[in-house]
């Protein structure tokens, strides 16, 4: 499928040489009692979602891990992947984040009002006031050191996305967090007979 592809490319750029295949399970326990040993050096195994709620419920993002967020149009879902993207770049992560509904100015008018506080339709439609201008003025200047990197080209393939990914690597160094909003107005190539919910 496109997503079980997806995961394959991103694995691929996160760690190149890593192969799949079968293997015992003492291999997969292993790994975790690593990690286990890891946490209790104090060391961290898992990112930050910046959300502490969603942080204690899943335990934070795993390197490699696909993460598909639903639910119905207008309840926030390229808000909340806003937060969970500048969450990781606020920590020093690279993000690609591939915008396939939303042009540019929209991604910075919603930026700016998340982090300004200043309402959504302020930013968009008036002139904001003077403590509103400065609150806005100092969010844009906090996204200037952070490494976001977004792609607003509409209906993307995977290969596109992929070939970004693999640029954006060599070009500033290893991508820590994709978001692409949203999979479905990805295009997918045509195979006979396979419906769109199958592509997808």
């Amino acid at each position: 499928s496109a997503i079980e592809t997806a995961q394959s490319a991103v694995l691929a750029l996160a760690k190149p040489g890593t192969g799949g295949g079968l293997r015992h399970v003492s291999h997969a326990i292993e790994l975790a009692m690593a990690g286990i040993e890891r946490r209790i050096r104090g060391e961290r195994t898992t990112s930050s979602t910046g959300l502490r709620a969603l942080d204690a419920q899943i335990g934070g993002f795993a390197a490699g891990e696909l993460v598909i967020v639903g639910a119905d149009t207008g309840m926030g879902k390229s808000a909340f992947m806003t937060v969970l993207a500048d969450a990781a770049a606020d920590r020093g992560a690279i993000v690609a984040e591939f915008a396939l509904e939303m042009p540019a100015e929209n991604i910075g008018q919603r930026r700016l009002a998340l982090r300004s506080r200043v309402p959504l339709p302020r930013v968009r439609n008036a002139a904001p006031d003077g403590e509103e201008l400065r609150r806005l003025v100092g969010a844009a200047a906090e996204y200037h050191p952070l490494a976001v990197y977004v792609d607003d080209r509409p209906a993307v393939t995977l290969a596109y996305i992929a070939t970004g990914l693999r640029k954006l690597a060599l070009s500033v160094g290893p991508v820590a967090m994709v978001t692409v909003d949203y999979v479905q107005l990805m295009s997918a190539p045509d195979k006979k007979g396979q419906r769109r919910d199958e592509q997808v």
